[in-house]
């Protein structure tokens, strides 16, 4: 369900989106993972999937809360980020992933959600037209390179806090799989570490401090890395707003976003979990709200676009 109500209308008619998403969930799963999805199907069956994934999230809410602390988080992601890339693509090949959109099951492998807000965040660069973008969390810089094979005229950073992140994004620039330049509909490796030179850099950082001067991109945007700072994420937004002149987006578990069950999970677990009504009081004026699109059993992700007043 779209949930616009309440935010003010903006220049730029972010409902585009909205007639995009189905495109987007069609194309990727059959042209990517047609051949997976049909297997597992039949080995799964999505109602058995569905009834399992809604069991689950009612059996976990009865434990007891985890306190989600930065110091052991970082730790924890930069042994992640040291397993090779190619190590990575392949776990995300061979995962099993099961999702819901439109009251329908989806059975697919890592890279589809991937893909989804690939798109999702593509299709936002090209309505506002921005020339300058930072993702803010950039991991192993998997949405940065997609993004920049899609858009070789914007100029694109990542900031990383972990140092295996960023010598993971490094060596994604040169080597990306292949399975994210079929996403990216881009299977040019010259063209790519030719613009890799100019137009892609990745900087090691805190999200509380951002070595950035102000107003220094025209767009910044985190992919599910205010989830891991909930009590936090209000320093995080503040420094976003500082280093960005006209938008910032997030695709972040909102509480607009979630049902009750979401909502005692994301509490139990300790991710971010609140209105994206909250913003506002960082300066991002939210223009466009949208959780209609594929999602995880346990909690769900809404897409915010906001814009940068004051």
């Amino acid at each position: 369900m779209i949930l616009n109500k309440g935010i003010k209308k903006n220049k730029i008619d972010f409902n585009q989106i909205n007639k995009l998403i189905p495109y987007i969930v069609e194309t990727q799963n059959e042209n990517i993972y047609l051949s997976n999805k049909a297997e597992l199907r039949t080995i799964l069956g999505v109602k058995q999937t569905f009834t399992a994934g809604i069991a689950y999230c009612k059996s976990k809410l009865l434990q007891s809360q985890e306190k989600r602390q930065l110091d052991i988080v970082s730790k924890i992601y930069s042994s992640i980020y040291s397993i090779p890339n190619e190590g990575w693509a392949k776990k995300k090949t061979n995962s099993v992933y099961s999702l819901r959109f439109s009251n329908e099951g989806i059975v697919t492998n890592g890279w589809f959600l991937f893909a989804v807000y690939v798109h999702l965040i593509d299709k936002i660069l090209k309505l506002t037209k921005v020339e300058n973008v930072i993702e803010i969390g950039s991991g192993r810089g998997n949405n940065i390179v997609a993004l920049a094979l899609k858009n070789p005229n914007i100029k694109f950073s990542g900031l990383e806090y972990s140092n295996n992140g960023v010598i993971a994004s490094n060596d994604m620039v040169i080597n990306p799989p292949p399975e994210l330049l079929k996403i990216a509909g881009n299977s040019n490796l010259m063209v790519l570490n030719k613009e890799r030179k100019k137009n892609v850099r990745f900087y090691r950082g805190n999200a509380f401090d951002i070595p950035f001067e102000d107003n220094s991109f025209d767009l910044s945007f985190t992919v599910l890395a205010l989830e891991q700072m909930p009590h936090r994420f209000k320093d995080a937004l503040l420094e976003m707003r500082r280093i960005t002149r006209k938008y910032c987006v997030f695709i972040e578990p909102f509480a607009e976003a979630n049902s009750i069950y979401g909502k005692l999970h994301l509490g139990r677990v300790d991710y971010f979990r609140y209105s994206y009504k909250s913003f506002l009081g960082a300066g991002l004026k939210p223009v466009y709200f949208t959780n209609n699109f594929p999602q995880k059993y346990k909690y769900q992700a809404g897409l915010l676009v906001t814009e940068v007043i004051g």
